[in-house]
């Protein structure tokens, strides 16, 4: 179960309620169909804001831990996938209970500030997206967001480093030098 839970975070984007939340049916077609939300006192609702009704692709390593985690399901009567073996809703301290030891067999203890938390592997999603050039607009779809500008707040730091632009820059000037000269004298004139 942690591996599917884990990778819909880190591969897809997904918050943690909107992961708890999820049937076999939001699982369809090579896309995961994100809509609704599970609070942690097993209460279904919304997506955080409505543009977080979104249809995220589904990679096919995280289909793979699907299928695998599968014949071990114990569903709710709501159909919701990710429970307990008792069928009962993962609440604050089951996750975390999971998620640390998980940490630390890979080699990640505890930082200054405790340990990394699971929401980390959605801004690991967004920064890897962005870093692989995916578009802005796109990524703040994804994620679920309102508008890009959220998106550019949360993950500027993700946003490509200026020696990862270096080429593009020089293909930029080199198109720019390919261009017949510009006659300034004349483009003054019409200026003024």
């Amino acid at each position: 179960m942690m591996r599917a839970v884990i990778y819909l975070a880190a591969f897809c984007g997904l918050r943690t309620g909107e992961i708890l939340a999820l049937r076999w049916c939001d699982l369809a077609g090579g896309v995961v169909s994100v809509t609704q939300s599970l609070d942690w006192f097993d209460t279904l609702k919304g997506p955080k804001t409505k543009a977080g009704v979104r249809v995220v692709p589904l990679p096919s390593l995280v289909l793979a831990a699907l299928e695998a985690y599968r014949p071990h399901v114990v569903m709710d009567a709501r159909g919701l996938i990710f429970r307990t073996i008792k069928g009962k809703v993962l609440g604050r301290a089951a996750l975390p209970q999971k998620w640390h030891p998980i940490l630390e067999r890979a080699g990640l203890p505890r930082t200054d500030r405790g340990w990394r938390h699971f929401h980390a592997l959605r801004h690991f999603a967004g920064s890897a997206w962005l870093d692989a050039g995916m578009p802005l607009a796109d990524v703040s779809k994804l994620m679920g967001h309102a508008n890009p500008q959220i998106t550019a707040e949360i993950y500027m730091h993700s946003i490509q480093p200026t020696q990862h632009r270096s080429p593009l820059l020089e293909q930029c000037a080199a198109n720019l030098l390919a261009l017949p000269a510009p006659n300034f004298t004349q483009e003054l004139r019409k200026a003024a």
